[in-house]
């Protein structure tokens, strides 16, 4: 999945897959099953991509881990 801009949510198990294309779109399904078993497959826009990642981000700094 290293050509694949993505985001693991493990609370859902969903991982979320940048797509723009129709054929890769496809094979998105299989991709996810082989590399992540049990997840469930979301085709995201970059769009939606970077607002998560944003939103991830800010939620990890109002939680900072112990022990720093």
């Amino acid at each position: 999945m290293n050509n694949l801009k993505h985001i693991v949510l493990e609370e859902t198990n969903e991982v979320l897959v940048v797509c723009t294309s129709a054929i890769t779109a496809m094979g998105i399904g299989a991709i996810v099953k082989q590399y992540y078993p049990g997840y469930t497959a979301k085709i995201i826009s970059e769009k939606y991509y970077h607002e998560t990642v944003r939103k991830l981000s800010s939620d990890d700094a109002d939680h900072p881990s112990s022990g720093l």
